[in-house]
């Protein structure tokens, strides 16, 4: 979905009844950002990009919204487009379209409250180590996915970009921040 500027409020509370059905009805997106989301000329939303969605026979769990939620603001400019006030809106809505049944609604909106704030605070931090710098995220650092990361991290060798990667899962470590080949490494 192109955005020039801060999300409609009708359009953010639309996106987020269409994100709320989808996981009512056990669709797990895992590409779910405003790159894959279309709108059609009539209004409607829809998904592209499709190949990593699977369907389940009951409503997502609570870990695959946030997951899917991590997925949807991890980008500064996805979340320039909500903004602070509009992913608290986005929130609200979801909120009421859905039924959480495996988690308490208070501990699943608090995380989610906070995964905004948490990647607004670490790119603050990636961004306040100076000089020009890659981010790349990674999804776990074990195999293929350290590898992965090791592999564009030496494209950046000897030259003024500092490569940062970042793990969206994983505990802390030592050998794997030096096994990357990365500048930097953080873990969420």
């Amino acid at each position: 979905m192109a955005l020039a500027g801060a999300l409609d409020q009708t359009l953010l509370k639309h996106m987020a009844g269409f994100i709320a059905n989808l996981h009512e009805h056990g669709v797990l997106f895992r590409s779910l950002h405003f790159g894959n989301i279309v709108q059609t000329p009539e209004g409607a939303l829809g998904l592209i990009d499709i190949a990593d969605l699977s369907i389940q026979p009951f409503a997502l769990s609570c870990t695959a919204r946030l997951r899917n939620f991590r997925h949807l603001c991890r980008l500064a400019p996805d979340r320039l487009a909500f903004g602070k006030e509009g992913w608290e809106l986005f929130l609200q809505t979801y909120g009421k379209a859905v039924h959480l049944r495996l988690c308490s609604e208070k501990s699943f909106f608090g995380k989610a409250g906070r995964l905004f704030d948490m990647w607004s605070l670490q790119e603050g931090r990636l961004l306040s180590q100076g000089g020009p710098r890659v981010i790349q995220f990674c999804h776990r650092y074990d195999t293929p996915f350290l590898d992965c990361a090791r592999q564009y991290a030496v494209l950046f060798r000897d030259t003024p970009y500092k490569v940062t990667t970042v793990y969206l899962t994983g505990k802390p470590s030592d050998e794997m921040v030096h096994s990357s080949g990365s500048d930097a490494s953080d873990f969420p």
